[in-house]
């Protein structure tokens, strides 16, 4: 028997929907209303022509120069007015610096329109200048330190470029310009060290203490009341790049943190003796070394150090005074490589990786820290790759970039902000010129030649802006020369607009992060 298999095919099951709805659709249109259009005609006035006669210049001089007569002695005259002139000038410069016009309102708007920049003093040490003719790299100006009445400045001399380990003697000068008769060629205070000085600041409380980093590695202090020198018991592994006052938490230590080439971040501490005769030495409190590996996306390799070249403590003002923001002990440290870094220096720390945080680095070595006194997050860069920079301390990227060498190829090596615009840096570098930038309309307000004796621009290696004389910035060459220069009220007058641009960028930041 055969079974026969054959298609067979029924309509399946339809199945209505009891949540959705066919949608309807119809047609509609609209019109608009014609646009109404006129026409204006207008008439202006008909011109005029005025002349007028003004009296001969040649004949108004003349006229002049006869009804004058002479009555005086000029030769008297002149005397007297080189004599009097430096007392003059230095008293209104010190009433300046008091702020004690500052309730007073000014009759002519052109004085707030002012934005020179003159030099006062051009410092430089004769014993040094004829040392210098034997090693001319051996006097180079490598740092400065102003101290905290902004009447004295420390100048460390030495080399900025070695080959070898560094054996040539430097020296440690500090000039006070609040004498009545200021010694241009001859220090007030000389110390003789016997490597080159790369790094010096003066003690925000403690007038007469100034710390200074050698090349040697060494840290030291010098008490300039007492002519003595005090040496750390260790040193670091290659030269001191920076040293900065800590505040310490107990009023019997003093506390120091110094950074180098090495890669590493040392707390010093020193106990202050009670007795003269007694020298207590700078011992170690916490050491602290940047790792290649902590900063590998800034493009590091290996697992060794990273040299530091720069750094900046976060700082708070009590009572005039700076001092370091609580505990956490916050810096900013520049490196060889271009990488910036946020490190906690805390002694009671238990790690001795100090890096918290990574931002996004120059394209050359970072040569410049300085925090903003105008916001506590906000600090400038700058770099080799001729850019300057502001970050906020919680954002990798920068808040603005700006080259204010702008078409030139020398470095920048130092910038500072304005201490009273929020918006205004000064920076210098290989130009030899000090330049006055607004980084808000990114453009040259004022720059000034740092010239030697034969009228030939020198390398300025650094810049200290003294935030206690606003007036007054100190430049200093790779001639062995400082100059003092004196700036005009526009740029050192309160600038709230200014102020507010800031604070809106970094708002601005804020929110788009």
């Amino acid at each position: 028997m055969s079974i026969m298999f054959s298609d067979d095919y029924k309509s399946g099951a339809t199945i209505k929907s009891t949540w959705k709805h066919s949608r309807k659709q119809r047609e509609s249109s609209s019109q608009t209303s014609e646009i109404p259009t006129y026409e204006v005609q207008s008439q202006t006035f008909p011109p005029k022509d005025v002349e007028c006669q003004t009296t001969d210049l040649t004949k108004l001089l003349q006229a002049s120069m006869k009804s004058s007569s002479a009555k005086y002695d000029e030769s008297s005259l002149s005397k007297f007015l080189a004599e009097v002139e430096p007392m003059v000038t230095r008293q209104l410069k010190k009433n300046a610096a008091l702020n004690i016009f500052e309730e007073m309102g000014w009759g002519n708007d052109a004085e707030s329109s002012d934005v020179s920049i003159t030099c006062d003093y051009c410092l430089q040490e004769a014993t040094l200048k004829k040392e210098s003719k034997k090693d001319q790299n051996a006097m180079e100006v490598t740092c400065m330190s102003w101290n905290n009445t902004g009447g004295s400045i420390a100048i460390a001399y030495g080399s900025v470029k070695h080959m070898a380990w560094g054996e040539a003697k430097s020296h440690l000068c500090v000039w006070n310009v609040d004498r009545s008769h200021v010694n241009v060629h001859k220090c007030d205070h000389k110390l003789e060290v016997e490597s080159s000085i790369q790094t010096v600041s003066f003690h925000p409380q403690h007038t007469s203490l100034i710390a200074a980093g050698l090349f040697s590695g060494a840290v030291i202090i010098w008490d300039i009341n007492k002519d003595e020198a005090m040496y750390t018991k260790e040193r670091h592994d290659d030269p001191v790049t920076s040293v900065c006052w800590l505040e310490s938490r107990s009023r019997k230590y003093l506390n120091l943190l110094s950074a180098s080439t090495d890669g590493k971040l040392i707390v010093w501490q020193r106990k202050l003796s009670k007795s003269n005769q007694d020298k207590e030495e700078l011992e170690l409190a916490k050491s602290f070394k940047i790792r290649a590996s902590s900063i590998r996306s800034s493009g590091a390799k290996g697992g060794g150090s990273v040299g530091i070249t720069c750094c900046a403590v976060a700082i708070v003002v009590k009572d005039g005074i700076e001092f370091t923001t609580g505990n956490e002990r916050t810096l900013i440290a520049g490196c060889e490589n271009g990488a910036i870094v946020k490190c906690d220096v805390n002694e009671q720390s238990t790690e001795d990786d100090p890096v918290t945080f990574l931002y996004k680095g120059h394209l050359g070595p970072v040569y410049s820290v300085d925090w903003s006194p105008f916001h506590r997050n906000v600090f400038l860069t700058c770099s080799t790759d001729q850019r300057c920079r502001f970050y906020h301390a919680l954002h990798a990227s920068p808040l603005r970039e700006f080259t204010p060498y702008s078409g030139t190829d020398q470095y920048l090596y130092s910038a500072r902000w304005s201490p009273m615009k929020a918006m205004t840096i000064f920076s210098a570098g290989g130009s030899g010129v000090l330049t006055a930038y607004d980084a808000r309309e990114k453009y040259v307000i004022n720059s000034a030649n740092s010239e030697t004796s034969d009228g030939k621009k020198s390398r300025i290696n650094c810049i200290e802006v003294n935030n206690h004389r606003f007036q007054y910035i100190a430049t200093g060459n790779k001639d062995g020369v400082v100059h003092v220069w004196s700036v005009g009220s526009k740029l050192t007058s309160d600038d709230p607009e200014a102020s507010a641009a800031l604070k809106d960028m970094v708002e601005k930041a804020m929110i788009e992060d």
